[in-house]
């Protein structure tokens, strides 16, 4: 590795001279921004007061701007819940099995009328559950609705509780 880096530097003096001497002799034709947009065209070699550049107009700037009328855009937005919407957060209890009224998924909310089926999404991972209102009991402050152990569950960890949610009925 030492060897080539010493071999590196003593080639770097010979390269650049090369490089100078190509540079110097060089009639490589060159491009730049000329007076109105377009490309003059020249070269390397030494400029005199009888060489002028040619002009060249870029083939794709031709033809005339044509400026369109604004479009509305049109998409499409979901619809407004129906029905009532509330936004707080949910706890969890063990529903005895005489206030579930036989229902899988039951919850309890003074928001909604006893017997009323709500959808209770979690706003944090989007998971929904539907549950039926099987009580109007008072509520712990900030809880806008209380789900069964195993229907939390389902929106989430436990250890999470309580989950901020939307509930719509």
């Amino acid at each position: 590795m030492v060897l080539a880096a010493m071999l590196t530097v003593a080639a770097l003096p010979f390269l650049w001279s090369s490089k100078r001497d190509q540079a110097a002799g060089s009639d490589t034709p060159l491009g730049a921004l000329g007076p109105a947009g377009g490309i003059a065209v020249g070269s390397l070699a030494p400029a005199t007061d009888s060489l002028m550049p040619e002009l060249i107009e870029p083939a794709f700037l031709g033809g005339t701007a044509t400026t369109l009328p604004p479009q509305p855009i049109m998409f499409d937005v979901a619809a407004a819940p129906t029905g009532q919407l509330a936004v707080g957060l949910a706890g969890f209890r063990g529903f005895s099995a005489g206030q579930t009224a036989g229902e899988r998924h039951p919850c309890a909310t003074t928001l909604a009328p006893f017997g009323t089926r709500i959808t209770v999404t979690n706003t944090d991972n989007g998971y929904r559950v539907a549950c039926v209102n099987v009580s109007v009991r008072t509520l712990d402050p900030g809880e806008v609705i209380v789900l069964e152990t195993s229907t939390f569950g389902e929106l989430a960890d436990q250890a999470e509780a309580p989950i901020a949610v939307e509930i719509s009925w």
